[in-house]
């Protein structure tokens, strides 16, 4: 017995585009490429070439000030239950902070 197969669709290059970025996204937080192709209802092998087509923008560089570590406030080993300690999959490490504070900086950094 054969499962019925489902109709052949055909995506524009603004689509491949648009499903590529979102795979993007989703493989920055985290998610395999097999999740993310379920999850944006395509194949994981057209997920993978129209991500490859596509490639994600690098993030800009931010400017950074830096600072003597002598005139540097001690560093706090744990940070109170209260404060946030985020790192990304991209490798930002922020600690600190309240929690919406370290949300705010994160969509930013977006």
């Amino acid at each position: 017995m054969q499962l019925p197969r489902r109709p052949r669709r055909h995506f524009t290059t603004a689509d491949k585009a648009r499903i590529a970025a979102k795979g993007h996204e989703l493989s920055a937080s985290g998610l395999g490429l097999g999740a993310s192709a379920a999850k944006l209802d395509v194949l994981e092998s057209s997920l993978r070439l129209w991500m490859k087509q596509h490639p994600r923008v690098a993030p800009r560089l931010r400017r950074v000030r830096l600072v003597d570590p002598s005139s540097a406030p001690a560093v706090v080993a744990e940070p109170p239950a209260s404060q946030a300690l985020v790192i990304t999959p991209d490798g930002f490490r922020i600690e600190g902070l309240c929690i919406d504070d370290a949300i705010a900086i994160l969509e930013r950094l977006r």
